[in-house]
């Protein structure tokens, strides 16, 4: 059965919106997946069925497009958008059965073992008045949201191993796992989208504490503070407050970096040292080796001067035949010999 040419049209015009639509969400290969089966439910069902409609391979070239534009989207960008939601997700739903001024833990999915996160809900007023802290975040306070929030949101992620792989970080190398520290307006029912929110500190900056620092061997540069954009690039700059330790201004996803350049000199520094001391342990075994086999040397040399000396000053002995043999014999016996009754041989 065919379908109309009007029908067609209809079909590939909300087609090609939907295709619109689902691209500028940023969305991931299962969300193409999901748009595929939404595609299909927008076509008349007869056109699915043994008799396809003429406008099919339209249909599918515009599907091969948009997983062609998804799949070249920034990987990155969707990756850590996609993290912070889920996050987001558990813990408000983690806080519908909870306590206000108390921290929990985010329980994540099995694939993300590596990434912790927790999170606690709390009054602005409390915030401006006492400050908080959140594993390694410490907020101070006077610290303010913005725009305006009752009640509040923190929520406090550790990427841990999963760093690298949500946060490239063109030109720079990560000394330490990714700290996010982000904040949601709490103040709203339950059926509404919780916003983000901005946290504006007028006093002491907000303290992130990481305990992993590990500088590679041989390097001679200044650690940096950075703080990450969403495409996994580097967004500010600034100086460490000690080896593990950084001050913020505002929510975002921190870590302590130096450059590329720096790190690849560190590298090439260590491989080096590592040659150098490599090529003297070779030449101390050659060395030892050949003290050795000049002591071995020595030693027989004096061994074989001892048994000539000692050749030199013995008797020497004299030869007879025994037979058509030729054999040593002594001018004199050394000791008497002794008759079985004790009487002197004759």
């Amino acid at each position: 059965m065919w379908i109309s040419d009007s029908e067609c049209a209809n079909s590939s015009d909300h087609t090609r919106n939907l295709i619109s639509t689902e691209t500028t969400k940023n969305l991931g290969l299962m969300d193409v997946r999901g748009a595929h089966r939404r595609m299909q439910s927008l076509l008349p069902a007869a056109s699915w069925g043994q008799e396809r409609c003429v406008c099919w391979p339209v249909t599918s070239l515009l599907f091969s497009s948009l997983l062609l534009v998804a799949l070249g989207m920034d990987s990155s960008a969707m990756s850590i958008e996609s993290l912070d939601s889920t996050i987001r997700d558990r813990a408000f739903d983690l806080l519908s059965r909870g306590r206000t001024g108390v921290a929990y833990e985010v329980r994540l999915p099995s694939g993300l073992s590596g990434v912790r996160a927790s999170v606690q809900r709390m009054r602005s007023g409390n915030l401006w008045s006492r400050g908080a802290r959140f594993g390694s975040l410490h907020v101070p306070p006077r610290t303010m949201t913005v725009p305006f929030a009752r009640r509040l949101v923190v929520v406090h992620q550790d990427l841990g191993n999963w760093s690298s792989s949500f946060f490239n970080a063109p030109g720079y190398s990560l000394l330490a796992p990714v700290v996010g520290c982000l904040a949601y307006d709490a103040s709203g029912s339950a059926s509404n989208a919780p916003g983000k929110l901005e946290l504006r500190v007028l006093g002491d900056p907000i303290s992130i504490t990481f305990p992993r620092v590990t500088l590679p061997a041989g390097l001679n540069a200044t650690i940096k503070c950075a703080r990450l954009g969403p495409h996994g690039s580097v967004a500010q700059l600034a100086d460490a407050a000690s080896d593990n330790a950084c001050a913020a201004t505002r929510t975002g996803h921190f870590t302590v970096v130096v450059p590329s350049a720096a790190a690849g000199e560190a590298s090439e520094t260590t491989w080096r040292v590592w040659a150098v001391a490599c090529g003297s342990g070779v030449v101390g075994l050659l060395l030892v080796g050949l003290v050795g086999m000049g002591i071995m040397r020595l030693t027989r040399n004096r061994k074989m001067e001892e048994m000539e000396q000692q050749a030199a000053e013995g008797e020497a002995l004299g030869t007879t035949w025994a037979g058509r043999s030729k054999m040593p014999s002594a001018a004199m016996s050394r000791t008497a010999a002794a008759m079985e009754d004790g009487t002197a041989a004759p």
